[in-house]
């Protein structure tokens, strides 16, 4: 039987003062009570349990919702559940409010800012708080979402003027200038990023530092954004190919597999012609041939990290939290020496 809630008229503990009676910080008491096994001790993990039945702190949130009249529902948006980074966040969210006994109503925005912010509101609607991976839309459009007086969670991206919205996000440029500066000792000179589309605050920063360390060695960049890529990779490929590029920075894992299928397609060799990295560590980046390099984004960590966020502003609007995981770059098959200028081009 679930722990009984107080009375209406009686002050409801929170997660904060579970904490300190305990001893331990906040992210160990939503571990504990969210009946995560991982980095909890066993002495911990009793006296989280002891702390919340001497303040009478129910361990199934769900159960609060008798009281505050909460639907017992989150809701998670992403703008692509075909890409492994964001189904293994939504992973995290899921297993984690479960155990703490919500449901979450999960919308896929195509990508595209319109479809983003209608499915935000209506999700907003039946969901007792949002989290949104990697929005798209701007500030002014976040900003009228908290109109309906609910949390909001951001992942991937931060919100500085909107400091009612917490964040949980990755530190992108650490593994993105090892890549770069990797391959720049290995000889290569011209580059393309694949993916530095405006709507993504994260990739317009990695492009912006892999413009500025290629040209910082005098060499050549050169930026497709993700729609054109989408549309038109094996023209786009082959024009840079006609330039010298021999350095392919993908946005995501995704990405750089249609690139290196489509350099199949048109027998140019990954490595030997043209290094191609990806980024997040999906399972793809291991299932292909050769294997990527792209970069470590633990996405289970960011899923737990924004229901935790969420948690905490359900508990107090007040409480506003944002935290940023780093990366690693991952080097594996795709990368290696910059060819001879007299390789093989595609024509």
């Amino acid at each position: 039987m679930s722990a009984v809630s107080p009375p209406p008229d009686r002050h409801r503990p929170t997660v904060k003062e579970v904490a300190a009676t305990a001893g331990v910080s906040v992210a160990s008491v939503s571990r504990v009570l969210s009946g995560s096994p991982k980095f909890v001790s066993d002495e911990t993990r009793t006296r989280v349990l002891d702390a919340a039945a001497h303040l009478g702190y129910s361990t199934n949130v769900a159960a609060q919702a008798l009281v505050t009249g909460r639907a017992g529902n989150i809701a998670v948006l992403v703008p692509d559940l075909g890409n492994q980074h964001f189904t293994a966040m939504v992973h995290a969210v899921v297993r984690d409010a479960g155990a703490a006994g919500f449901h979450t109503l999960i919308g896929d925005s195509s990508d595209r800012v319109e479809e983003e912010l209608g499915l935000a509101a209506a999700l907003l609607q039946r969901a007792d708080g949002l989290i949104m991976c990697s929005p798209r839309c701007g500030p002014p459009d976040l900003g009228r979402l908290l109109g309906a007086r609910k949390p909001l969670v951001t992942v991937n991206r931060r919100f500085v003027d909107l400091p009612a919205v917490a964040s949980v996000e990755t530190d992108v440029l650490g593994a993105t200038r090892e890549h770069v500066e990797a391959l720049l000792a290995s000889g290569h000179q011209r580059f393309a990023f694949l993916g530095a589309r405006l709507a993504s605050e994260q990739n317009r920063h990695r492009w912006t530092l892999i413009e500025q360390l290629v040209r910082s060695h005098g060499g050549e960049v050169w930026e497709l954004p993700l729609d054109d890529a989408a549309s038109g990779l094996a023209e786009a490929l082959v024009t840079l190919l006609g330039r010298g590029c021999t350095a392919v920075l993908a946005a995501n894992d995704l990405t750089a597999a249609e690139v290196v299928a489509v350099l199949r397609d048109l027998s140019v060799k990954v490595p030997d012609d043209v290094s191609v990295t990806g980024f997040d560590d999906t399972r793809l980046a291991h299932w292909l041939t050769p294997r990527l390099t792209t970069a470590r984004m633990h996405e289970g960590r960011l899923g737990a990290a924004a229901w935790e966020a969420l948690v905490r502003l359900l508990e107090d609007p007040d409480d506003v939290t944002h935290v940023t995981f780093d990366t690693s770059a991952i080097f594996r098959d795709s990368t290696g020496p910059a060819p001879h200028p007299a390789a093989h081009r595609a024509s």
